[in-house]
């Protein structure tokens, strides 16, 4: 079986394609504009997805303050340098997720499964049927504290592992929210009003 994977960055697409990794051995991971053309094929998609004010504020982190020892301070201008593509990202999104054959196309909610690989094995396993008989060792290689680890060995966002594409400092702020404490209240208030539409959009999936 064949399945197609991605997401904006920082919705958790790496931990969801390593998972897909271990159950399918045969994925491909893609970044949005590689989608396009597999939406009219009955080809299997998984679409991670999450809170897009978390998603943006975390991609900033891991690109202005990649190595671990740097404390995250993300200002008003850095938000607004990195603004025009995150919301050129969501409308390919939009148009992506209005076109998809829901039969075929997955989508995991980065709240829901961030710290509980069980309950994306769970989804992912019944949505195509198929039974893996190497789940428990699924969960345990690729739980929170096992990639926690991993990326331990990694001094910075600028490495990564081959095998499981997973880098250094990857997670951080893992909860809901939790890096809005990289910010300032003007900012998260800034980007409520700029995220309306796709803080509803993302609500309602």
């Amino acid at each position: 079986m064949t399945v197609i994977q991605f997401g904006i960055p920082r919705t958790g697409s790496t931990l969801v394609y390593r998972v897909l990794q271990e159950i399918f051995g045969n994925v491909e991971k893609c970044h949005m504009s590689q989608v396009k053309p597999y939406l009219n094929k009955n080809i299997n998609i998984v679409v991670s997805v999450r809170h897009p004010i978390d998603s943006f504020l975390s991609y900033i982190r891991v690109v202005d303050f990649p190595y671990a020892s740097q404390k995250p301070d993300i200002t008003m201008s850095l938000v607004k340098k990195y603004l025009p593509r995150r919301i050129e990202e969501h409308d390919q999104l939009t148009t992506i997720l209005s076109r998809r054959n829901k039969n075929y196309t997955l989508v995991l909610k980065y709240e829901r499964f961030y710290n509980d690989i069980k309950y994306m094995c769970d989804i992912i396993c019944d949505f195509f049927n198929v039974q893996p008989t190497n789940i428990i060792d699924i969960i345990k290689t690729c739980n929170l504290e096992s990639t926690v680890k991993l990326q331990e060995t990694m001094s910075s966002f600028k490495e990564h592992d081959s095998r499981s594409n997973i880098h250094g400092n990857h997670i951080k702020t893992p909860e809901p929210h939790s890096i809005y404490e990289a910010t300032n209240p003007n900012v998260i208030a800034y980007l409520e009003n700029i995220f309306k539409k796709q803080i509803e959009e993302w609500d309602n999936l």
